[in-house]
């Protein structure tokens, strides 16, 4: 008997080395700041299944908006852990982990307290970690955005010409925003007349000089 307890307490042992391998390796990969969102989760679908107790029958899943990362033989059975939520930017992230066949009962089906704790531990870094990034992404976009409306500014303001003006905005205008024209028009409220004074394209400013008037509401 006594053999036979220590047999299990080493089995358990080995258990929570493989679990805490998992949490260490997955905090590395969530730490690496050169891999993009993708990679990650790439990575992390991989470091799922040796950590559990049946690692050759184990596979997962884990879907992110309309992306999907799975191992190989990924299959819905009786017996999986999932969890889904949702980020702040609306995106949507579903993880999932199988047992390809049936195991022995324990604490939760055929998984291991132990297991579920990881399992959760597991999701709620993966959120932190989209949550981060997200967040990165937006500060670098609006970055992008704000040092481009301060060399629109400066660039505005040594245009001497309307035209050299309107030229610039265009080109500002491409780099936050699909673009494909630029339309300057001026309304008389006497003759009730728009004029079309600018028109930009991606080949450059076309002539409008033989543009005729339109009339505000065309008869």
């Amino acid at each position: 008997i006594a053999e036979s307890k220590l047999n299990r307490l080493l089995y358990d042992f080995k258990e929570r080395v493989k679990e805490l391998t998992a949490l260490h390796e997955a905090t590395r990969i969530f730490m690496n700041d050169s891999l993009s969102e993708e990679q990650v989760l790439e990575k992390l679908v991989l470091v799922l299944p040796p950590a559990w107790q049946y690692p050759e029958i184990t596979a997962v899943r884990i879907s992110y908006n309309d992306l999907m990362y799975q191992t190989d033989g990924y299959k819905h059975t009786p017996w999986m852990l999932s969890e889904f939520f949702s980020l702040p930017n609306g995106k949507t992230c579903k993880i999932e982990l199988a047992y390809l066949e049936q195991r022995p009962e324990e604490y939760q089906g055929p998984f291991f307290k132990e297991e579920i704790y990881l399992f959760e531990s597991l999701v709620e870094q993966t959120k932190s970690f989209l949550i981060r990034k997200s967040a990165d992404v937006y500060i670098e976009r609006r970055n992008h955005e704000l040092n481009q409306l301060l060399e629109a500014g400066r660039s505005l303001g040594q245009a001497l010409t309307p035209n050299q003006i309107y030229s610039n905005i265009y080109h500002y205008l491409k780099e936050i925003m699909p673009c494909d024209m630029l339309i300057i028009s001026s309304f008389d409220a006497a003759t009730e007349l728009i004029t079309c004074e600018f028109l930009q394209t991606a080949e450059g400013a076309q002539d409008v000089s033989a543009f005729p008037p339109i009339p505000l509401e065309p008869p």
